[in-house]
């Protein structure tokens, strides 16, 4: 979460566990940007196989999630796909 100098103003833990992907509603991500009055947010999630490409979901996600985020004048600067060895950029690959 980061205010309108992109200064980080906190972080919001949305999933965690062994899960093969995470589900939940696009509400519960936005609501910590609402909650902390963000002027905007990175997402970011890990790929526990060590493979930091995104799978059709991750992308499929990001573009709903860039939609809804410009929707509501919220700018969502990156999505992270973190490894043990590396991050991948949704942003730098072209996604958002």
């Amino acid at each position: 979460l980061l205010d309108g100098d992109g200064s980080v103003l906190g972080h919001t833990l949305l999933a965690n566990g062994q899960q093969a992907h995470a589900r939940g509603r696009y509400r519960d991500l936005i609501r910590p940007v609402f909650e902390a009055r963000a002027a905007s947010f990175i997402l970011a999630h890990n790929h526990p196989s060590g493979s930091p490409s995104p799978s059709h979901a991750d992308i499929v996600a990001t573009k709903q999630i860039l939609r809804i985020s410009r929707a509501l004048e919220i700018d969502f600067v990156d999505h992270f796909i973190v490894t043990q060895r590396s991050v991948f950029s949704m942003k730098r690959a072209g996604f958002l």
